[in-house]
């Protein structure tokens, strides 16, 4: 290990803060940034602004900032104890109030739009260089920077400012409420008929009242698997409606969070918080969204009673159904379970025995080597399970669970060092729910032309194995690794000047693009469809007289999305946190990348999935460009036309 890292031209990060450092931390980074402005705007006046004289300065300054504010937000996910979450979510949040006081920034808002007035078009810059001067004024403007001077003026935007820290106070109690509080279900074996004693084995046994049931975890990915097994159609609508109602305290603050969303984008002359958001996406205008989503709609109701009636004929012949007399609509909950019925009668798909070859370490370091050989990277892990107390010890990772790994270009792409990968597989207290992959370092140009490297995190909560049963992945979970290790492998491929277009730092519905190669069937779609629509009408609908907008009437008219069905669903977008982390009014963005994904994967990698002369070219064409140019010309070039959804519809049947 120790001889890895002195081959590395870039140690990894030392993780030994606790509350108190992590606070003076994010204070100083604060203060710093504050005092990095009022220098710049005490030393260069609007007249003799240039790109290099302020932009760089600015681009240099975020660069190393993120090195530590990245490193904040990790510790509000994975922080060991409670204070150190706590405080790393508070300082996260100051760090974010004192940027966003920064672009409120007059002075310097006059010294960004002089040099975009003066180099917009200036053909000695980058075209990197020229996206960035253009997307940082972009962004004083939609913060209310653009607004005149007049004094009602001033008030909408000292307004958004201060609604841009209320939404910013309000997601961090949104996510608190889901992360730190328990939220689970206790069930006999009788409740969990049809699920394999393996899976109930790794359950939680209650003593004293609840003696003898077994505890489930309505965050964790083991409730909706259950869904899939459980033959007790009583138990799969308790556990559907469990993971529905989970942080009933969240659905006030979504309802407040839509009211200041659009208070925030009418002040900023934008008829809704849907046409603010995709401003800057590759959508660009809210009639793009809703004719995309329109026609996915369409032709899914189409599909739809094929595939419903198929469900239908299966839910009719069961025997637990036809004693509970309610045989004659297919609910909500009652999808995964039927749709898995129906896999393995007619595709022979069992998804116990499909478990049985993805044990979790191994499928992890088969993913690697598959990726390594497809991209041109090789995986160094920094130490072994005998080594990762000494590694915890030394400040290297931040629990015993977690795997590092020293990723490196291999020789046909040069040898160079490309970054570390953090791998964190498993659930404990604390610890953020789902999967997800986040930037540690972001990548970027050093100002003596050196690169620093990035570090990318994979976050999951896989089920740990013990020492007689080890950890089998099912095939969504297969399905989601390889989709979060390919957000990694994006971070990883990046090369840019500036941290801020690295990797997977690109617009909202370019970013699910790369690492999406599988689309669901036509009736799974359903339910994210209508998570999809429910918000991008939530976040376009005009408020009514009274200056409100209904957000539980519109989720309810999207209840009964094609004829389906389950009372007691009142409030689930209480518990979707795609809603409080950058997703809001961007819900469209995971469909319309899914058919960038199949576009690519049909035209590229359908022939020969494993072609690493194509894996390469992706890289280098699509990958490793991140955010750095029009994300729409980086799909021309590696498509070598504009994108279809042909692909995306024919995966559905929806031709």
């Amino acid at each position: 290990m120790q001889a890895q890292q002195l081959l590395s031209p870039q140690p990894p990060t030392i993780f030994t803060g606790d509350a108190q450092s992590l606070s003076d931390a994010g204070s100083e980074l604060c203060n710093n940034l504050r005092q990095h402005v009022a220098d710049l705007v005490s030393t260069v006046s609007p007249a003799d602004a240039t790109f290099d004289n302020v932009l760089v300065k600015l681009l240099q300054h975020e660069n190393d900032m993120q090195l530590t504010s990245n490193l904040v937000t990790l510790y509000s996910l994975v922080g060991t104890d409670g204070p150190l979450r706590s405080t790393a979510g508070d300082t996260s949040q100051k760090i974010s109030h004192a940027q966003r006081d920064c672009k409120a920034n007059p002075a310097l808002f006059r010294l960004v739009d002089a040099v975009y007035e003066r180099q917009k078009d200036d053909p000695t810059l980058d075209a990197e260089s020229r996206k960035a001067l253009i997307e940082e004024r972009r962004s004083y403007i939609r913060q209310g920077m653009g607004l005149t001077a007049s004094n009602d003026d001033g008030d909408a935007c000292q307004k958004v400012r201060n609604i841009a820290r209320q939404l910013g106070d309000i997601s961090s109690e949104f996510m608190r409420n889901l992360d730190e509080k328990e939220h689970c279900i206790w069930l006999t074996r009788q409740d969990l008929a049809g699920v394999p004693d393996d899976a109930l084995s790794g359950l939680e046994v209650g003593t004293g009242e609840m003696d003898g049931r077994l505890r489930l975890d309505l965050n964790g990915p083991e409730a909706r698997w259950f869904m899939t097994m459980a033959s007790s159609p009583t138990t799969r609508e308790m556990m559907y409606l469990g993971t529905r109602r989970v942080a009933k305290e969240n659905a006030p603050l979504f309802s407040e969070a839509v009211q200041l969303r659009h208070q925030s984008a009418h002040l900023l002359g934008y008829p809704s918080h849907l046409a603010y958001k995709v401003e800057v996406t590759m959508a660009k205008t809210p009639a793009t969204v809703i004719e995309f989503l329109d026609g996915i709609h369409r032709r899914l109701l189409q599909r739809l009673p094929k595939d419903l009636k198929e469900l239908l004929q299966l839910k009719k012949a069961d025997p637990a159904v036809r004693a509970r007399g309610n045989d004659n609509v297919i609910l909500w909950s009652d999808i995964p379970y039927y749709s898995r019925i129906y896999e393995e009668q007619n595709y022979s798909l069992d998804q116990g025995l499909i478990a049985e070859y993805f044990p979790l370490y191994q499928t992890v370091s088969n993913m690697l080597a598959l990726f390594g050989q497809l991209f041109g990277f090789v995986f160094t892990e920094l130490a072994d399970v005998e080594g990762r107390s000494t590694a915890l010890e030394q400040g290297l990772i931040w629990h015993p669970d977690v795997r590092l790994y020293s990723v490196w270009n291999d020789d046909q792409e040069g040898g160079e060092f490309a970054g570390y990968l953090y791998i964190d597989l498993h659930p404990r207290p604390g610890k953020c729910g789902g999967a997800q992959c986040r930037p540690l370092h972001l990548g970027f140009e050093r100002p003596d032309g050196k690169r620093h490297y990035p570090s990318t995190v994979l976050l999951t909560n896989f089920r740990k194995p013990t020492s007689d049963k080890p950890s089998l992945l099912r095939h969504d979970e297969v399905v989601l690794l390889f989709h979060e290790l390919g957000h990694g492998i994006h971070d990883l491929s990046g090369r840019c000047k500036y941290s801020r277009f690295h990797g997977a730092e690109t617009v909202a519905d370019f970013n699910e693009a790369p690492p999406q190669i599988v689309v669901l069937p036509a009736v799974k779609l359903l339910p994210q469809l209508r998570m999809t629509l429910f918000d991008t009408a939530v976040h376009s609908t005009p408020q009514s007289q009274d200056g409100a907008i209904d957000v539980a009437k519109i989720y309810a008219d999207y209840a009964e999305l094609g004829g389906m069905k389950n009372s007691g669903d009142e409030y689930g977008y209480a518990s979707y946190r795609h809603l409080f982390s950058g997703s809001d009014a961007g819900m469209y963005s995971y469909l319309w990348s899914k058919v960038l994904a199949m576009d690519m994967f049909d035209t590229i990698f359908k022939r020969n999935p494993l072609d690493d002369n194509e894996g390469r070219r992706y890289r280098h064409l699509v990958l490793e460009k991140g955010g750095s140019r029009d994300e729409m010309a980086t799909l021309v070039e590696s498509l070598g036309r504009e994108p279809k959804p042909d692909a995306f519809y024919k995966s559905l049947g929806l031709e």
